[in-house]
């Protein structure tokens, strides 16, 4: 075997190394907690085959505590290109099978490239986040790492779409990031979001809270505000990443994507105003015996007799309740477009209409639309009672 091939087979070795991250125990234990490695993550967000990452054989330069002796390739953090439906994007996700998916100086120097590039090419950048926050040995070189990273949060800001999913338990300076950026994906049960967890809090204030309660999806979704969208499971979650791009512009000098429209300018759904058109016919007829000159009574035998004489399933039902209570008929032959349809009469005609009238069915409209709201707000009053 030549050296070439002897080199080849060394950088493909190197590769399957830098796959497995922290290892295959580690990776089972993301798995039994209903979470995917960073990898999996990347190969359900973007189009298949169109991944080329950077960096991947990046390791950490720290001596201090001993750390020398750990290293993995990648250092914890998945970063590189790919395609959404056939746009560009950027991308990094947080490796938590390395060190937890803690920052490191090397860590957010990949963070950092993958940023540059997006702003560089005017492409969106998404953050698939599953950290712990700073790795505490590096000290203060993993927090220069954080503000190097919120710095490039701020500048990419208004110009490429920013977009976060949290896929884990991220604390500390994990969590500032994403709160950066335009938006934030957080999954049920798996992700959360906090300054520091509940052990610091039982320390400093002597209150015990659980990790939901003090940054899971359901707290930032329903109060802070934090996250706009909450996933079942991270499939949902990656999925609805990929329909949120299809809404943005890839950067602030391009328009958004324009989709077809299949649903056609003209269509008609009957269902939706089959209660409303009978509840409204039935108030009229109310509306009708508290007006003089109007005949609940007429109206209500009227609406029953000739509701059903529209070739519309709801068309006819206050035009029957109307035409009765002014005891005239309504409806009849009618021309469209130069053509005569004939239809069927509603009401019994026991006289003529008459310009007084359009009065008459107005003030019947609007007492109609005031029993109805009459209606609604005490219905609502006695479900909040």
């Amino acid at each position: 075997m030549s050296d070439i091939q002897e080199k080849v087979k060394e950088l493909m070795g190197y590769r399957e190394q830098a796959r497995l991250g922290g290892g295959q125990k580690r990776i089972d234990s993301q798995h039994k907690k209903g979470k995917k490695t960073a990898r999996e993550r990347i190969k359900l967000l973007l189009d298949e085959g169109s991944f080329e990452e950077f960096d991947m054989f990046v390791k950490h330069r720290c001596n201090n505590f001993g750390l020398e002796e750990e290293t993995y390739f990648g250092d914890g953090v998945v970063t590189g290109r790919g395609t959404i439906d056939g746009r560009q994007v950027y991308v990094f996700s947080q490796d938590f099978t390395v060190f937890g998916g803690s920052l490191s100086e090397t860590f957010a120097a990949k963070i950092c490239k993958v940023m540059d590039m997006a702003m560089k090419n005017g492409a969106p950048v998404i953050a698939l986040n599953d950290s712990g926050g700073a790795r505490i040995q590096e000290g203060v070189n993993s927090l220069s790492g954080y503000t190097e990273i919120f710095q490039r949060n701020i500048l990419a800001s208004g110009v490429i779409p920013q977009i976060s999913a949290i896929f884990g338990p991220c604390a500390g300076g994990a969590v500032y990031s994403p709160a950066l950026t335009d938006f934030i994906l957080m999954n049920q049960g798996t992700s959360y979001m906090f300054v520091t967890g509940p052990k610091v809090v039982k320390t400093v204030t002597g209150e015990e809270v659980s990790q939901e309660q003090l940054g899971g999806a359901s707290v930032h979704a329903a109060k802070s505000g934090v996250a706009h969208f909450v996933s079942e499971n991270e499939e949902e979650g990656i999925a609805t990443l990929r329909k949120l791009l299809g809404f943005l512009p890839s950067n602030n000098m391009e328009d958004a994507p324009v989709a077809a429209c299949t649903d056609a300018i003209d269509r008609l759904d009957d269902v939706l105003n089959w209660i409303p058109a009978r509840l409204s016919g039935l108030m009229m007829c109310l509306a009708a015996a508290l007006l003089p000159g109007c005949s609940g009574r007429r109206a209500l035998r009227v609406f029953f007799r000739d509701r059903r004489k529209h070739s519309s399933p709801n068309s006819a039902h206050t035009e029957a309740a109307c035409a009765g209570a002014l005891g005239v008929q309504l409806a009849g032959d009618a021309w469209y477009f130069g053509k005569k349809v004939s239809k069927p009469t509603i009401g019994d005609g026991l006289r003529p209409v008459e310009r007084a009238d359009v009065a008459r069915a107005c003030r019947l409209m609007y007492v109609t639309e005031l029993l109805t709201l009459a209606a609604v707000l005490g219905w609502g009053t006695l479900l909040a009672a």
